[in-house]
């Protein structure tokens, strides 16, 4: 880490005497330094975009083969509930992005870089900070054809953040789960345009890595299926030919519909249990829990159109387990998400944005009788000295469990509002999503819906500077014996310890030479 620090220290002074002495040129070999340094980013390009608050990208010109982007950040979030400060994205952190960008001729050269600083107590520097690598590749565009190689970020799909056909990337929703950013991952990319209607894309991934949680699968494992203490262990893939990770995409851009096709032989990013039983005095207990992410299917299809003023959309993605017939305890089934959608501007100059969209999850044969065949969620007292009826039980108990899964099939309904007002000064956005289960089991309760509300507003205080205030909560409603309670065991219920109000700081800009 030490290491990281100084070579990314290193760079950031280096190009900062770059950008100096390239304004000492434009000066005068004569100027006065001082005067470089003053008007080291007088040429930034601030016009941005309204709807996403981002500056726009600068394009290089035909003498232009370096630009240069920053972003500084500073965080502080106040959870909404006074006992949840020990989450780790309750820590006010403070990071700096440097992106650097090189092009001669046919070839980018692109390297992406983010120093995360947390400021904890009782932890010293090194655990405090961490260099997080964005993208970094080289790419060579021939006449019809591209051939990228290194950490990439791929937006396969045309949802508006609901992407069943997005798995190339993972996912890091440690330090911001509502709203989680790409995880780049090491590949070659190659695209190629026989015609300027298509696009042809293929995707190799030497080996494939893992979403960044914001919980620990471990702790989600109830510890008393085990015979003594807790024993997980995990298997990851390793570099290997068998380990690789294909992905292939057609894509038709036609004058009045835009479609794709795309096929990935991708790894489970959820983990599939491996149990070692024991006979603990006539009753079959867990010795050994394994963790392995099995190989997996995915075919997408998705479709844009345009008419008028409105932009419609849809998605949809199968993915194929191992249990093709499905009808093994021990590996979760095949599913089917889709999501359908549209967007349009309003306003007197459209500059306000507007998108809601449909989506959903179906499991062909989910397993919902688990209350039924094991009343009250315990094994027959008399047939714990079973074999196969205990590892089928805890098979049972946990395979969904740690896919994420709560119901055969899950509606969801999602609304983004996005504001600009006082000429791009005030822009507030509120993100709203509702998810409705069915087809569940009701050992725990009856869960009625998860809910996520995500809104914020950004105050522009000066050129390229701007204040975030944001306050994302969700929580997840199920019904116990009559009452209503927050369900701890969903997804949106684990995200409501994170519920927190924060203020972000932002300063951006751009140089180019």
């Amino acid at each position: 880490m030490k290491k990281m620090l100084l070579v990314f220290v290193f760079l950031s002074i280096a190009i900062c005497s770059l950008s100096a002495q390239a304004s000492l040129d434009e000066q005068g070999k004569n100027g006065d330094a001082a005067a470089a340094f003053d008007d080291l980013f007088s040429d930034i390009e601030t016009e941005g975009d309204a709807a996403g608050g981002e500056p726009a990208a600068v394009p290089l010109s035909a003498d232009s083969k370096l630009s240069l982007d920053g972003e500084h950040r500073v965080r502080y979030s106040f959870p909404l509930h006074p006992d949840h400060f020990d989450y780790e994205r309750k820590v006010p952190t403070a990071g700096n992005v440097i992106k650097f960008r090189y092009l001669k001729e046919s070839v980018t050269v692109l390297s992406e870089w983010d120093l995360l600083l947390e400021a904890e107590q009782g932890r010293d520097l090194e655990t405090r900070s961490r260099v997080l690598p964005g993208e970094n590749y080289i790419s060579w565009a021939l006449d019809r054809t591209t051939l990228t190689l290194g950490y990439q970020r791929y937006a396969w799909g045309v949802g508006d953040d609901i992407n069943p056909t997005d798995n190339i990337d993972y996912k890091n929703y440690r330090d911001d789960p509502f709203s989680p950013d790409d995880l780049p991952v090491f590949s070659g990319h190659i695209q190629f345009y026989p015609t300027d209607e298509w696009e042809l894309a293929l995707v190799v991934v030497p080996v494939d890595g893992t979403n960044r949680e914001y919980f620990s699968v471990e702790e989600e494992i109830p510890g008393e299926i085990f015979a003594g203490n807790k024993s997980i262990e995990r298997e990851e893939p390793v570099f290997s030919p068998e380990s690789t990770v294909w992905g292939f995409k057609i894509n038709h851009y036609g004058a009045g519909l835009d479609w794709s096709a795309s096929y990935v032989y991708d790894f489970d990013s959820y983990y599939t249990p491996r149990l070692e039983l024991k006979d603990n005095g006539g009753i079959w207990t867990v010795e050994t829990l394994g963790l392995r992410r099995d190989r997996i299917h995915r075919i997408g299809v998705d479709a844009k159109k345009v008419v008028g003023r409105y932009s419609i959309w849809t998605e949809a993605a199968y993915s194929i387990s191992k249990d093709f017939l499905n009808d093994d305890v021990n590996q979760r089934n095949h599913d089917l998400a889709w999501v359908v959608g549209g967007d349009f501007q309003f306003g007197g100059l459209d500059q306000h944005y507007c998108n809601f969209q449909y989506y959903g999850l179906w499991i062909p044969d989910f397993y919902d009788n688990f209350s039924n065949d094991y009343p009250g969620g315990i094994p027959d007292p008399g047939r714990m000295n079973e074999f196969d009826y205990m590892r089928d039980y805890y098979y049972r108990s946990i395979t969904e469990s740690l896919g994420g899964r709560e119901a055969g099939i899950v509606h969801g309904l999602a609304l983004s509002l996005e504001g600009s007002f006082h000429r791009d000064k005030i822009k507030p956005t509120l993100d709203l999503a509702v998810e409705i289960p069915d087809r569940y089991d009701d050992i725990a309760g009856s869960p009625l819906l998860s809910a996520y509300l995500d809104p914020s507003i950004v105050f522009d205080l000066a050129e390229n500077f701007d204040l975030e205030v944001r306050a994302p909560i969700a929580f997840g409603l199920i019904e116990r014996d009559g009452d209503l309670e927050n369900n701890d065991e969903s997804e949106a219920g684990i995200l409501s310890h994170d519920n927190s109000i924060s203020l972000t700081l932002r300063y951006r800009w751009k140089k180019r030479f």
